[in-house]
């Protein structure tokens, strides 16, 4: 069958994990089973952003595709993409397969999550099969949907680190992109608290400005604190694990996750994490094993974590000892590999 992997983008730059999973998808399904892929590049320049007009200009662009079986979209386009699989599947007569990392609305509030949250849903529901990267999304899913309607195929990780871990105390890293999701004013608040106490600890940001006016907030609170944060942008893998080597805490204080891959790369190090309660935190972070987790916004509570697993270096050793237990848990890239190849080659719709 020939399949055709739809996004809104011009190159396939790997900026987040949502990106690198997928791109690693689609490559593995189409060097190792025996369909043909392509890749196909959606691009109706300024009307992506008019979503009155903008899932119409796209059925436009699907209309003109005439030889593919299978269409696969990532759900973050929803919202643009709105139409398409019902165009798809009852006036192309094909099939479609979304990879889901998340909810989108979840981020909302008010009328916005609400309507945002009936239109992801309807998205989802009219797919004929739903990918998914974490157990976290997959446990969301499993009440909802068949299972046969579901293929999780979890995030694989390399364990091999590429610097020895040598933590220097109080190092604090996150990492990540810039942007109201990822939580960073609550990070920032702590750092003021822990200030206040005495008590103050280097941060890395590591990560791409996704939202330039929500970074010029956090500039402008850290200068007006003159709280010790350095923004590295994006980096190479070789530098950010070098940060994480040095590394003594990673923070992550996100509002919604689908896997948090960062959360495992940063336990390749042994390193203790303090990130909030929700969404797939809990799934790696263990509380008191490998890491903290706190409630959601309480910036106390979080600032308190971090304090105690620097200070308390027998706490911090223990949980180093977890996070690199936790790691045993994980996919390889072999295993995930196996695992598309065998799904794909063997692709049944109901």
């Amino acid at each position: 069958m020939k399949i055709s992997y739809i996004t809104r983008l011009k190159n396939k730059e790997q900026v987040t994990g949502a990106h690198f999973y997928d791109n690693q998808l689609i490559k593995i399904v189409g060097e190792g089973t025996s369909h043909e892929v392509k890749d196909l590049s959606f691009n109706i320049g300024k009307w992506d952003k008019n979503l009155a007009i903008a899932p119409f200009l796209y059925i436009g662009q699907a209309a003109k595709e005439k030889d593919t079986d299978i269409f696969v979209f990532n759900s973050i386009s929803f919202m643009r993409f709105m139409f398409l699989p019902f165009f798809i599947k009852y006036f192309k007569k094909k099939k479609t397969i979304v990879i889901h990392h998340h909810f989108m609305h979840r981020q909302l509030k008010g009328l916005r999550r609400k309507i945002y949250k009936t239109f992801e849903w309807n998205f989802l529901k009219q797919m004929d099969k739903i990918v998914v990267a974490s157990p976290y999304v997959y446990d969301d899913l499993k009440n909802i949907f068949p299972k046969e309607k579901l293929m999780l195929f979890q995030i694989p990780f390399e364990n091999s680190p590429l610097y020895k871990p040598d933590p220097i105390k109080g190092n604090l890293t996150y990492m990540g992109t810039i942007e109201y999701r990822k939580g960073l004013t609550f990070l920032i608040q702590a750092l003021i608290l822990l200030k206040k106490r005495g008590k103050e600890y280097p941060l890395t940001i590591i990560g791409k400005v996704f939202e330039p006016a929500y970074y010029e907030r956090i500039k402008q609170e850290i200068e007006k604190n003159n709280l010790n944060v350095k923004f590295t942008g994006f980096l190479s893998k070789e530098e950010k694990e070098k940060i994480l080597s040095q590394t003594d805490v990673f923070v992550f204080p996100s509002l919604l996750e689908g896997y948090g891959m960062v959360l495992v790369e940063a336990q390749t190090y042994g390193l203790p994490i303090v990130s909030f309660d929700n969404s797939a935190m809990p799934y790696n972070v263990k509380n008191n094993i490998n890491g903290f987790t706190v409630p959601t916004g309480n910036v106390e509570l979080f600032a308190d974590a971090i304090e105690k697993t620097i200070e308390d270096r027998e706490l911090r050793n223990r949980l180093s000892i977890g996070a690199l237990e936790n790691l045993k848990s994980q996919n390889t890239f072999p295993q995930f590999e196996k695992e598309i190849i065998e799904e794909f080659n063997d692709l049944k719709f109901g």
